[in-house]
Formats: structure tokens, sequence, C-alpha cells
């Protein structure tokens, strides 16, 4: 009898450690890197038990190294600004992720350790930085595009309004190629809470300047970290 019972007890454990399996999946959350932050979404299909294959969106911004906050220090009401910055840029990329797991739930509670790689387009958004300056000669406050020529510390009060020189930005194309590891903890076989690190390589054609008086590359390379939150489907 003890044993009759102790195996159908065996049944049922290995029974609840049977998840259900899965077709697709789809995460969504918000990335800071080292030049900047944003969001991303992915959307995808199992392949098999330990491979995942995704389409995956990103928007995010990219600093220049060289930016640096300052503020008129003449005038009480000035706000931030970077001197000598000359465009904005915010780059949207959609992309393929192959990913596998490489380490599995042991059980409830436990971490699967994910590996990844992603491959995919740019769309790079250059926006002209405006600026609200001081003229001097009318004895007013303007909002002028920036001119580092023009333009110095002792008479700028700060950026402009966020869709000051929208109607000016230039796209450009490029690449975009990423490589990191997701560490998944949700308790659920239906969710998924993943914490992601990684590094991110963007290049663009036709680039333009984000820094005055600093060299400009059209290539960024940059670590980052995304906390993503999803779902699982059949």
């Amino acid at each position: 009898m003890f044993l009759i019972n102790g195996i159908f007890a065996q049944k049922e454990t290995n029974a609840d450690n049977i998840g259900l399996v899965y077709r697709k999946e789809f995460t969504i959350g918000p990335l800071i890197h080292t030049g900047g932050f944003g969001a991303m979404y992915r959307t995808g299909k199992y392949v098999d038990g330990f491979k995942r294959r995704f389409w995956e969106f990103k928007i995010y911004n990219i600093k220049h190294t060289k930016e640096a906050r300052t503020i008129n220090p003449y005038y009480e009401n000035s706000r931030g600004f970077i001197l000598g910055k000359v465009n904005s840029l915010t780059n949207l990329s959609a992309s393929k992720t192959w990913q596998r797991t490489i380490y599995s739930k042991g059980d409830r509670g436990g971490v699967e350790i994910r590996y990844h790689y992603t491959t995919g387009i740019n769309l790079g958004l250059y926006k002209p930085v405006y600026l609200r300056v001081i003229n001097t000669g009318a004895d007013s406050i303007v909002t002028e595009k920036y001119d580092p020529a023009k333009h110095q510390t002792i008479n700028i009060l700060g950026r402009g309004g966020l869709f000051s020189g929208i109607t000016e930005i230039k796209p450009r194309p490029g690449l975009h190629l990423a490589t990191g590891m997701s560490f998944e903890f949700a308790q659920t076989d239906n969710k998924v809470y993943a914490v992601e690190l990684g590094a991110q390589f963007d290049i663009f054609a036709f680039s333009e300047p984000i820094m005055a008086n600093y060299r400009n590359r059209p290539f960024f390379l940059n670590f980052y970290l995304a906390f993503l939150y999803g779902k699982k489907k059949n």
C-alpha cells in the first residue's frame, strides 16, 4: 500500500512539473544604455523547446560622448542646455532576434538564462537643436536654431520647445546589431519577467553631426539594460 501510494505521489509530482508547451511570446519594456534611453518590443514564436525567433522594435535616443549640460549663470530663470550640440538623434530600429535557452528553470521560482543575437535596420532621425536666446538688439527672447558661431552661453536661456525643428528632421538609414543575455524569473508559466543585459552597435549612412567642434562618428557602440514584461501563448 505504501509503495502504491508512493508511486502515485511521484506521478502527480512529475505531472505538476510539466509545463504547457507555448508557441508564441511577446514582451515590452524600457531600456537604458550608455548613450541614452528608450523602449523595446518583441513578438515571435518558439522554434523548439530551446530556440525562439522574434521581431524586435526599438526607439531610443543616442548621445554624443562629449555632451555636458550647462546653464547660463547670469539669468535666474535660465534652463539647462548642452553647449555645442547642433543635432539630437533618435533611432528607430526593426530587427530579427534569435534567442536560445542555455539554462532552463529547474523548478518554480527558478531563473531561466537565455542568449540572443540581433540584426536589423535603423532609421536615425537627426533633429536640429533650437535654443531660447536673448535678442539684444530688440531686447526680447526668441527661439532660434543653434549656431555655435553666433550663440554664446551669455545669451542662451535654455533649449527651445520639444517640437522646435521637427519639420527639419533628416532621416538617415543604418544597421543595427546587438547581442546579450536575459534572465527570466516569472513564477508562472505563461508570464515573462526578465532583465536583459547586452551590447548594441548602430551605424548610419550620411550621418549628421551631433556636436560642433568635436569629431562625429557615424557609428555608436553602447551597453544596455532592459526590463521586460510579457506573456506566452499557445
